[in-house]
Formats: structure tokens, C-alpha cells, sequence
């Protein structure tokens, strides 16, 4: 299903449903206040857009069960994010709801399925992590759960879904995501019975301290992916237990068009790396959208170190290549993310949004933006909508810029010659 779809689909089905079942909830409140444990044994977590979300939501996961270690955690997502919620151990395997979306008539059919096995578990308590999606506050309200948390409008204008919700929490557009998220789960202790400050929350946030966990590969799993590699041009088995790799992702997403760094810039940048550093090899990845395009930046340069690794490696896989590399270059989207589950050096490219919302998690990025007026144009409020054809602000981050801070990173003597190499690096490089 296409995201233009989905995005009627959640303004005008979305709206009228909230408006009804707010309706009715007004009604049940007049006869019936709501009562909810203080302890949550039964927890659903909510969000099915996009796979890098689940690495923003982990260290939210982590503090839920800190708080309530006994309690069952259910996590509902559309399909392709399974691999990765398993991998970050979010939850056990049998506890992901997964939702298909390639077709209308499988989205809808999955949904009613959802409701009837999320109300048979008895949930009684539903995080929405989704910022202002209606689908999810609906499915929410549905599931019969007790307590709802989510984001809540208050005065913002637009964004209308309704009053569904029992912790209604304001979303501050100055925190990056993954606090935002965090206070989310913080909302399951903070909100006592019987009492509703408002908005929520209040809590210092220079207290959240946000990290990630690091997913190793074993020796046997960094062997099979190297030997994969080679495998594909057998010219370049003698590249690939000496040199260092660069990864490159062009992430050709049709979700947001408009993040894309341009293709002939790729080209560009790779042909740069392969004629002033004779010891590296270069690696086209992405999922399987992304091969054509990946296709011809690899025919482009047309140079045997550089190969197209794209739509080949399940997630595990992927976190094995990033595990064996040493840089990544991408643009903002979900490589980078995954990449800050490892210790690879990443060089992540924003325009249409801030990494000061969605910068990767933790010390190994480096987030480059051209610093335009016009930038970042698409959030939350406008539905990652931009009335922009011709994204400038990704075109105006030169090659050469780009190209220079790859090289530092592969002069491994300059960066271990400074102590804090790579916050040195984020510091003199990024422009935010």
C-alpha cells in the first residue's frame, strides 16, 4: 500500500473513527471512571511505521522493565520490523504482532485479527509510540486496556484523534526522539491513581541518559559475510581479508523521497574513496528496493573494488557486514540506525529533517547538514509532507565535503592520535 494511501486513510477514516469512539468514551467516563492497576502485568507497545523506530524505542523497553520486570511485553509492528525487534530482544518472538500492509484487503483483514487477539490477551495497559497516527490511537482504545499512553495534541492545531487516551502526554519538538519516547515509559510510574497533572511529564530531561546495546557477531558469522562477499566477483578474494570496507547505502526509500542525497553524489564520492585509498573496498548495501539504483551507481563507477551487496543479507546479516566494516555513509533513514547498534563509524546526511531529533544514537555518527533556512521542512505536524520538488538541501552537501571526513576516518593514525577522536571529529564537522 502506498504511503499517499495511508496517509488518507488515517486522515479521513482516521478522524471520523476518533470522533465517534470519542463519543462513546465521553459517555462511559459519565458512568464509570477509569481504574487501572498501579503495576502493569500486560503491556503493548505500538509502532508500526518504519524499522528504525524499534531502536529508538529500546531504551524505553529497558526502563519499562526496569520499573515492572514481572510484567508481559507485547510489541505490534507491521512485518518487516520483526527481524529487528528480535535481534534488540525487545520482546520473545511469540509476543511481536506483526501487520501486513502490502495490500489494502490484508491491512484491514490483519487489523481486525489484532483487536480480537490483543482483547483475548487482556491487556491492560498500551503505549502508543506512534506521534499522531489515529490508526494506532484507535487500535489502542480498542484493545480494551486500561490505561493508554500516548502523545497528545493539547493546543496544536490539526493533528485531531480524538480523546482516547488516559496519560495524555505533550510532545516536545526540542527533545530528540529518543527521550521522547523514554518519557513515555516513564509515564507508567510517574502517574499516580486518582491524579492527572497536566501536560505530562514532568521530569528533568538532562537526567535521561540514552544508550544502546552493541550486537556482536561471532568469528564464524564475520567469516561467512566476508566470504560472501567475495563470493560475488571472485576478483576479489584477494581485497577482502586485508583491506577496510566502506558501506555505502543509498537507501532509496520511497517513504521519504525527499532524504535522498543525490545518486551521481554517491558516484562521486565512491570514485573519490577507490582512486586515493588503494587498500579499501566498497559495498553497495540495502534491501531489495534499492538494488536497481544500487545497480547503477555500481556500474557507474565501474571499478572491480567496488560491488553491489544490496537486497542480500537478511538483518542479522547486515549487522555482521556493518560488524566487519569501517565506515558508513548514508543518508537519514534506517541504515543509520542499525548501524549505532555496532561500533562502525557512520557519516549520516540529514536535509529534510534534523538530527537533532533523529541523529543516530551514540558516539561513532557523524550528522552532516547544509545549515538551509528552508531546512528541516518535514515533521510530525505536516505529516512528513514538504510542498519541495528539488530537495537543495541535500544537494548542497558537496562530495568533497563528504569525501573529507571519510578519509580522516580511515587515517587511523590521526584518530588515535586524539583522545576523544571521534566527538573531536562530530565536533569540528557536524553543522547543526
Amino acid at each position: 500500500m502506498e504511503i499517499e494511501h495511508m496517509r488518507l486513510i488515517d486522515k479521513y477514516i482516521g478522524i471520523a473513527t476518533c470522533f465517534a469512539l470519542s463519543q462513546i468514551n465521553h459517555v462511559v467516563r459519565i458512568f464509570s471512571k477509569p481504574k487501572f492497576n498501579d503495576k502493569p502485568k500486560k503491556i503493548l507497545l505500538l509502532k508500526i511505521s518504519e524499522m528504525a523506530g524499534a531502536v529508538f524505542i529500546y531504551p524505553s523497553v529497558k526502563e519499562i522493565k526496569r520499573q515492572f520486570p514481572n510484567a508481559e511485553i507485547y510489541f505490534m509492528a507491521f512485518s518487516q520490523s520483526r527481524e529487528i525487534i528480535e535481534l534488540l530482544k525487545i520482546t520473545t518472538p511469540d509476543k511481536i504482532i506483526t501487520l501486513r500492509h502490502e495490500k489494502s484487503y490484508k491491512f484491514l483483514f490483519d487489523t481486525l485479527k489484532t483487536i480480537i487477539k490483543i482483547r483475548k490477551l487482556k491487556i491492560d495497559t498500551t503505549i502508543d509510540f506512534e506521534f499522531f497516527s489515529r490508526y494506532t490511537n484507535i487500535v489502542s482504545y480498542l484493545s480494551g486496556a486500561k490505561r493508554r499512553i500516548g502523545f497528545y495534541r493539547f493546543y496544536s492545531e490539526g493533528l485531531y484523534r480524538g480523546d482516547l487516551l488516559t496519560h495524555n502526554l505533550i510532545y516536545n519538538y526540542y527533545l530528540h526522539t529518543s527521550k521522547s519516547y523514554f518519557l513515555l515509559a516513564r509515564a507508567l510510574s510517574k502517574i499516580p491513581q486518582g491524579t492527572k497533572p497536566t501536560p505530562l511529564i514532568h521530569e528533568d530531561v538532562d537526567n535521561i541518559k540514552i544508550t544502546l546495546p552493541k550486537i556482536e557477531s561471532s568469528d564464524a558469522s564475520k567469516k561467512r559475510i566476508l566470504s560472501r562477499i567475495a563470493d560475488e566477483n571472485p576478483k576479489m578474494r584477494r581485497y577482502i581479508n586485508k583491506d577496510r570496507i566502506i558501506l555505502i547505502a543509498p537507501n532509496s526509500s520511497q517513504m521519504l523521497i525527499l532524504r535522498k542525497w543525490p545518486i551521481e553524489n554517491y558516484i562521486g564520492l565512491i570514485r573519490q574513496i577507490l582512486k586515493n585509498h588503494r587498500d579499501v573496498l566498497v559495498v553497495l548495501t540495502g534491501s531489495s528496493s534499492d538494488v536497481q539504483e544500487a545497480s547503477m551507481i555500481e556500474s557507474s563507477v565501474g571499478e572491480e573494488r567496488c560491488i553491489n551487496f544490496t537486497g542480500r543479507t537478511t538483518m542479522k546479516e547486515l549487522i555482521d557486514l556493518y560488524n566487519v566494516s569501517d565506515v558508513l555513509v548514508t543518508h537519514d533513514g534506517g541504515p543509520a540506525h542499525f548501524a549505532s547498534l555496532t561500533e562502525i563509524k557512520t557519516i549520516t546526511l540529514f536535509g529534510t529533517e534534523t538530527p537533532l531529533l533523529w541523529g543516530p544514537i551514540g558516539k561513532n555518527n557523524i550528522s552532516i547538514t547544509a545549515n538551509l533556512a528552508c531546512s528541516p521542512c518535514i515533521n510530525i505536524f505536516n505529516q512528513r509532507k514538504s510542498p519541495c520538488t528539488n530537495n537543495y538541501c541535500l544537494q548542497a552537501i558537496k562530495v568533497d565535503k563528504v569525501y573529507d571526513i571519510v578519509d580522516e576516518l580511515l587515517n587511523e593514525k590521526k584518530i588515535h592520535e586524539s583522545k576523544g577522536s571521534i566527538k573531536e571529529l562530530i565536533k569540528i564537522k557536524t553543522r547543526i
